[in-house]
């Protein structure tokens, strides 16, 4: 699975927030719980983001619907805190998550080169730095909704996870250059 299809509860999350918090946590929730079982029956490994999405999705979901209802910007606020918490700690623990996407790309013989770790660790702290800003926005609006609207804040979360994407997209190619690796598709 590649890491793009790793962000599908977010992205199915994203898509169906306005329509209805609860059918977003669900259906997201739903996606996580789906890819993280399907992976790890796959390959026995559990990622800590396919983790993470099935207990962040699942706790978001319970609470909104048996505890209380969040607006948009809170449960936003919850899941871009949540993920850059996610991202941050596995770079505080050594194990950028992106390695555990990575080694599906790569042959075994790079894992354990400076240029591979290195790569790791700079997508894994751009991913970072994309989701605190997106958390920051998601903040304001939802703690200071006078001075910070939700349209600016979808609009400076999107503009963070289109950079972190493409900072993904083209950083990998030119790794994979340097290495002499093959070069793969974005969507893989």
């Amino acid at each position: 699975m590649s890491l793009l299809l790793g962000l599908a509860p977010f992205v199915v999350f994203f898509a169906l927030m306005r329509i209805s918090i609860s059918l977003a946590l669900w259906g997201a929730f739903a996606v996580a719980f789906m890819l993280c079982i399907r992976d790890f029956s796959r390959t026995g490994i559990l990622r800590a983001l396919d983790a993470g999405c099935v207990l962040l999705f699942g706790i978001l979901a319970l609470y909104t619907g048996f505890v209380q209802m969040l607006t948009i910007p809170e449960v936003r606020f919850a899941v871009d805190g949540s993920l850059a918490f996610i991202i941050v700690a596995s770079l505080a623990m050594r194990a950028p998550f992106t390695v555990q996407y990575a080694k599906e790309q790569v042959p075994s013989d790079f894992w354990a080169t400076p240029l591979f770790i290195r790569t790791n660790y700079m997508l894994t702290a751009v991913w970072a730095v994309a989701f605190i800003i997106t958390a920051a926005a998601d903040a304001a609006a939802a703690f200071d909704p006078a001075h910070v609207s939700f349209p600016l804040c979808v609009a400076i979360g999107t503009a963070a996870m289109v950079v972190a994407f493409v900072f993904t997209v083209r950083y990998a190619a030119v790794v994979r250059k340097q290495a002499g690796l093959p070069q793969i598709g974005w969507f893989r």
